[in-house]
């Protein structure tokens, strides 16, 4: 009995790879084809599987070689959700990006305050 039957669901999230390293292996067909097959067999509408994208992607990083990197993740996963038949893709490049901006525009008018006291501000204020 699968996961979905047992609790009776019509949706799920996953991570399409390791969601904490760079490197990731192709999808294998017969794996693609597992997936498909599962999803369809449990009546799963695939415009209800929801997977989430690698905690390290940050398309907006301010490291060239780490931009990159997100950049390669990234399309992979769109790639991987295009072959799964998989609708939807959960990603969080903004709120890192924008982060960012915020503390280097804070730190240039504010010098004095530490980068931690500024993320703390920020935080505290945003949550």
């Amino acid at each position: 009995m699968s996961f979905t039957s047992f609790c009776r669901g019509s949706a799920f999230a996953l991570f399409l790879k390791s969601q904490r390293k760079w490197s990731f292996d192709s999808l294998a067909d017969d794996d693609i084809t597992a997936f498909r097959e599962a999803v369809k067999n449990h009546g799963i509408n695939p415009a209800h599987i929801l997977p989430h994208g690698s905690y390290l992607v940050n398309l907006g990083n301010p490291s060239q070689e780490k931009r990159e990197k997100s950049y390669i993740s990234f399309i992979d996963d769109l790639k991987r959700c295009d072959v799964l038949g998989i609708k939807l893709y959960n990603f969080q490049y903004v709120f890192s990006l924008f982060i960012y901006l915020f503390i280097s525009f804070f730190n240039s008018v504010f010098p004095k305050l530490s980068k931690n006291a500024t993320l703390f501000f920020f935080l505290h204020q945003v949550f």
